[in-house]
This record gives C-alpha cells, structure tokens and sequence, in this order.
C-alpha cells in the first residue's frame, strides 16, 4: 500500500512539473505576471499555483516508469509552447515600447529619459507612460483572467505529448508581429503627423521672416503639440491593445 502511495505521489508531482514546463515558460514571458518590479520567487509561486491547479484539467498523465530521456523531448516541447503564447502578448509590450520611442523622437523628449519598471531600464517618457498606461488598463479589465484562461485551454488546442508545429508557429509569431507594427503605427501616426505639419508650418514662417528665431519656437512647440495630439489620443490606445490581446489570443486558441 505504501508502495502505490509514494508511485502515485510521485506521479502527481511530476504530472505538475510537466504543466509546470508549458504554464511557468509563458508566465516567464506573458505580461502582468512576467513584470520586473515583481520578485523572482512571487514569479515562481504564481507559477506553481497555477500549474497545480491546471493538473486535473489540462489531459497531463505522466508515465508509470518516468526516465529523464523519455521525457526530455516532451519537456522541450512544451516549454517551447509556453514561449510561443507568452511571445505572441509581449508584443503589445514591445510595440508599445517602439511607439513610445518615435513619440519621443518627433516630439524633442528623446533626452529625457527616467526608470521603466515594466522593462528594468531607463527608458524614454513617452515609452514609460504607454506601457504603464496600458498595463493598468489590463488589469482594470481583468484581462489577466483571460490570459489564465487561455493557458488553461490551450491544452485542448495544443495537446500534451504532441511536437510543436513549427511552420504553424512560424506563420502564426509573423502575423502577431505584423499586428504590433500595426499597432505602433496607430499609436505614434497621430503624433508624427502633428509634428510634421508643424515643422512645416515653422519652416514657411522661416521664409518668411528670416529673422524669426525657429530653434527656441520649435522645441516647446512641439513638445506642447506632441503632448496635446498623445493625451487625445490616449483613451484609444488601451482599447486597441485589448483589441490586439483578444485577436492574438483568439486566433490560437480559438473563442473560449
């Protein structure tokens, strides 16, 4: 009886380590769990939490006879899984990042730099505010429930046990790729524009009065137009972030 026991123990364990593999490689990477201010072992307790209660859910059986080569190529595979949804949502994250720093380029704040949290590194303010910006706007719409939703039906779309599809993968990281560009060029286009045609404008006026001092009018200018044209366009920004999560999550896993 005792034997059973410690087999059974042992296999539960390592039924959780095997959904450890997929769901703590995509909490290392997804963000709102995989943010920097948050300690590694605060990471890591999420993980498990959630790991051990996906167990009876997610199909996982491990082996009677568990040997670390038989299960080696599993492993691999799901961790690489777990990359791959993590991967497909910081994009948000890195377009968000990309946009802020052209804002901050066309708008004359790319000196001004200070600490971004969600990447640990000094960042510019445009960059800084949109990534905080729409973090909270995430979580405001619990959209880290539908994240841990989603790892949690992955396992009907994405089996245990079955080798990743590469070209699937491929094919699905470049269309999620070209989504967050789409999304940078939303989110900066309205700025650039604005600091075009003003540039332009201040170029005309140096026409015609060549003694106009265009250096100190153009800086407070356009950071004063840059910041007018972001703060009216800031409410739309997390809803197509939402919009963006929903698309990239729904187009793997299917509506859930």
């Amino acid at each position: 009886m005792t034997g059973a026991l410690a087999d059974l123990v042992t296999r539960e364990v390592l039924a959780c380590a095997l959904v450890f593999a997929r769901v703590g490689t995509a909490m290392m990477i997804l963000p709102m769990f995989a943010e920097q201010w948050l300690t590694a072992r605060a990471r890591l307790a999420m993980a498990l939490v959630v790991s051990f209660v996906l167990v009876p859910g997610s199909g996982v059986q491990a082996p009677a006879t568990p040997d670390p080569l038989s299960l080696f190529l599993p492993v691999v595979g799901e961790m690489a899984i777990g990359a791959f949804l993590g991967l497909l949502i910081r994009w948000i994250f890195a377009a968000l990042h990309m946009a802020g720093t052209v804002i901050a380029m066309h708008s004359g704040l790319q000196v001004a730099a200070m600490f971004d949290p969600n990447e640990a590194s000094q960042s510019t303010i445009p960059s800084a505010l949109l990534s905080m910006m729409v973090l909270t706007v995430l979580f405001a719409s619990d959209a880290h429930h539908l994240l841990l939703a989603g790892l949690a039906h992955s396992y009907g779309v994405l089996p245990f046990g079955s080798l990743p599809d590469l070209p699937y993968m491929t094919e699905t990281m470049s269309r999620a790729g070209s989504q967050a560009f789409d999304l940078a060029f939303r989110v900066a286009g309205p700025v650039v524009l604005a600091t075009l045609l003003l540039n332009g404008v201040l170029g005309v006026m140096n026409r015609l009065m060549p003694t106009l001092q265009v250096l100190f009018v153009a800086a407070p200018a356009q950071i004063m137009v840059s910041l007018i044209v972001l703060a009216a366009a800031v409410g739309s920004i997390g809803l197509l972030a939402l919009r963006m999560l929903s698309v990239a999550w729904s187009d793997v896993l299917g509506n859930f």
